[in-house]
């Protein structure tokens, strides 16, 4: 728990102090803290969700695939 913690403040130190083009590279600290608490088949509906995402981009479906991946989420934490 402490090394977590020390993580999350490390990070959130980077992404205040670190110039733009570095800070963008470091991981969300909730997503990372989601990803060892959730089940593992809703991390990787996540990661399903994402690159979908990704992959549908050129059609503007970004909407669709957050909300699967929401979604998934929220069931998780039922």
């Amino acid at each position: 728990m402490l090394i977590a913690s020390i993580i999350g403040i490390l990070l959130a130190i980077g992404k205040k102090f670190l110039p733009p083009q570095t800070a963008r590279w470091l991981p969300n600290a909730p997503a990372m803290g989601l990803a060892f608490v959730l089940p593992t088949w809703i991390a990787i509906a996540r990661f399903i969700g994402a690159g979908l995402a990704l992959l549908l981009q050129r059609f503007a479906l970004i909407s669709s695939t957050a909300g699967l991946i929401a979604g998934e989420s929220l069931a998780g934490i039922n």
